[in-house]
């Protein structure tokens, strides 16, 4: 049996809607895909952290130059994470220009976000 999950991500980081605009999306996602099984979640959780897309997991690529940064980001995501996966600051400097970002600007291959929602 195969299993699509749709998750729709906030452009920014620490994006968290009000009780009234996740109702509204839920409802207007349940009326784009009425024949979905199961439930329509909105998660908000605590702080800042990895929507992680587990399988589907692609790769990270430097927002600037382009280049495969997957085997430096997870030193940078290990170094930025908080207690219970959370993020504080999202700022680092990558590897291959130098160039200072952040870790929700990376080029997530398959669409992978830093969120709250």
């Amino acid at each position: 049996m195969i299993i699509r999950l749709l998750h729709v991500m906030p452009k920014g980081p620490r994006f968290s809607p009000a009780p009234a605009v996740s109702e509204a999306a839920q409802a207007g996602l349940q009326q784009l895909v009425p024949e979905a099984l199961g439930d329509y979640d909105v998660w908000d959780i605590p702080c800042t952290a990895l929507i992680d897309l587990g399988e589907n997991w692609c790769g990270a690529r430097c927002p600037v130059c382009s280049s495969n940064i997957e085997g430096w980001w997870g030193h940078a995501m290990d170094t930025a994470a908080l207690a219970g996966g959370y993020f504080g600051s999202l700022s680092v400097t990558v590897p291959c220009c130098f160039v200072q970002t952040d870790l929700n600007a990376v080029d997530y291959v398959e669409g992978q976000v830093v969120a709250r929602c």
